[in-house]
């Protein structure tokens, strides 16, 4: 995200600013496709990849990240609480959060997953969406992002929380 003072800005991450700048008007001009009916799959492509290796980095190397994190946990538990309302954590991942896992063998967030165990009650849908065969079934965009879940999504994720819960 370009930020003022907009030069500077653009330097700062110079090859993924540079490949967008150039993506768009490509997309726009020389494709000659409609923005509104697919938003610069190029550029997205580019953005998405980078969203991931953000998030791989922040899991994994980034321990006050992490650490932020955990704190901003316990705060929700407190306040669910305070509130009379038992905490539940839910994890529900992107769809190239599982291809990534599936192809890498690399449950990135797992180890984080684990510490917030001891916390708060935590559902991690991971394990269960990525046996799914149909992906594209689950996520409204068929693409390696996903997008938000369609109905059979969430009726999947329902169904993983209500099986996670205790049963009176």
């Amino acid at each position: 995200m370009l930020k003022f003072p907009y030069t500077v800005s653009f330097i700062k991450n110079i090859k993924r600013n540079f490949l967008l700048f150039l993506l768009v008007p490509w997309h726009k001009w020389v494709k000659k496709e409609d923005s509104k009916k697919k938003p610069y799959p190029a550029a997205m492509k580019v953005i998405m990849k980078q969203n991931l290796k953000l998030r791989c980095y922040l899991y994994k190397k980034d321990f006050y990240a992490v650490k932020l994190l955990i704190e901003l946990v316990k705060e929700f538990k407190k306040e669910v609480e305070s509130q009379g309302s038992i905490p539940i954590l839910v994890f529900m991942p992107q769809k190239d959060d599982l291809l990534f896992i599936k192809k890498k063998k690399n449950h990135y967030y797992n180890p984080f997953i684990k510490e917030i165990k001891e916390i708060v009650k935590t559902i991690d849908c991971t394990s269960s969406l990525i046996e799914e065969i149909d992906l594209d079934s689950l996520y409204s965009d068929k693409n390696e992002y996903g997008g938000h879940y369609t109905a059979k999504g969430n009726q999947r994720i329902a169904k993983i929380i209500f099986d996670s819960l205790p049963q009176e």
